[in-house]
């Protein structure tokens, strides 16, 4: 079920965006970031955590891209990438509820073929949801094009 869309969304617009979505998201909630590499997952999760006022100096640079590590947690949010991963076992490897207790936010990129394991890994409080990115074609010489942005609820 669709909960809110916007069009056109600039990095600039992130925040805004974050606090309309929190106003709509139910604690705790797993949040699964589809779209294309370079679509801003990773991006929109760095913004995420700042609009949670983590005090932390690692907190911006804790969310980080599939090149790195999966799993990172900062104070009340998790952020998982879950490029790498290849048959359900592995999820079920990695401990999940470990890193989702007294959490208010679990966000995985790449966690779409997944969900079915996740929903039932993960405790039965959490509210599941999906963000789903789409980069708009480049029109007027844009150097950054903008993205369209779908929240759902799963």
């Amino acid at each position: 079920m669709i909960l809110k869309s916007w069009k056109k969304v600039l990095e600039s617009d992130l925040l805004d965006v974050i606090k309309e979505m929190k106003s709509l998201i139910s604690t705790p909630a797993v949040v699964i970031l589809t779209g294309p590499v370079g679509a801003g997952k990773t991006t929109f999760s760095k913004y995420f955590v700042q609009s949670m006022n983590i005090h932390s100096d690692a907190a911006s640079s804790e969310v980080l891209s599939p090149t790195y590590s999966i799993i990172n947690e900062m104070d009340r949010f998790v952020h998982a990438d879950f490029f790498r991963i290849k048959q359900a076992h592995e999820i079920t490897h990695l401990e999940i509820p470990l890193y989702t207790d007294d959490k208010d936010y679990f966000f995985i990129e790449w966690g779409r073929p997944w969900i079915n394991e996740l929903i039932r890994i993960v405790d039965e409080d959490f509210n599941f949801y999906e963000i789903e990115f789409a980069i708009n074609r480049s029109v007027d010489n844009e150097e950054i094009p903008s993205r369209n942005v779908i929240f759902y609820r799963v």
